[in-house]
């Protein structure tokens, strides 16, 4: 998400800022009544068997990094920030100037020259052909994309147009057009058939080249 963004930003001419919250988590606000043993060194005389109460998160503790994260959420939203639906650690700050605009599984996203996220990993379920092998990395890719073309949509440049998805085996180009009349999608798990959906709708487009 972070190379869209920039990607964004290299093409649209947006300002871009960086910055650093330092001791982070030591800023999250604890719900829980949390306590600790007394420190090595720091232990009070005669009260060796007393334990300290934390007022706030301390690193180390599994609360911290949602106590953290209630925090800047807390703190964007009051600031007319919005939560994207799609990536809870995307915020979005309305601007006037925006417009409205087992085999092995791989897939690379680019937007303009660059490459702006990618994937490998091995299939969870054995494919019967090179098709069908094919036809289940066709769809893994394209649930990222619809991933993607939500989180532009977020930030104002909704894809009217289907994205294009290359795949070199012309068979499961045509199976994803199709399934019905391919007696070898059978053996394809249905959640897989979601790509088919995609294509009819309009929203990916896959080609050889």
């Amino acid at each position: 998400m972070v190379r869209m963004l920039l990607a964004l930003v290299t093409q649209l001419k947006w300002p871009i800022y960086q910055l650093d919250v330092k001791s982070a988590f030591l800023n999250g606000e604890l719900e829980e009544e949390v306590y600790v043993a007394q420190l090595d060194g720091f232990v009070i005389n005669g009260e060796e068997e007393k334990v300290y109460k934390l007022k706030k998160a301390l690193y180390g503790l599994k609360q911290v990094p949602r106590a953290w994260y209630n925090k800047i959420n807390s703190y964007f939203l009051q600031n007319g920030f919005e939560r994207s639906e799609n990536e809870h650690t995307l915020y979005l700050k309305k601007r006037g100037s925006l417009d409205d605009r087992k085999n092995t599984s791989g897939h690379v996203f680019s937007l303009g020259s660059g490459a702006i996220t990618g994937s490998s990993k091995k299939q969870a379920t054995m494919a019967l052909s090179s098709s069908e092998a094919e036809y289940v990395v066709a769809t893994s890719s394209s649930c990222q994309c619809i991933w993607l073309r939500r989180i532009l949509a977020d930030l104002h440049q909704k894809q009217e147009k289907a994205t294009e998805i290359f795949c070199d085996n012309k068979s499961t180009i045509a199976m994803t057009k199709n399934p019905a009349f391919h007696g070898r999608t059978k053996h394809i798990d249905i959640c897989f058939h979601f790509i088919h959906e995609l294509v009819a709708k309009g929203e990916i487009i896959l080609n050889t080249d």
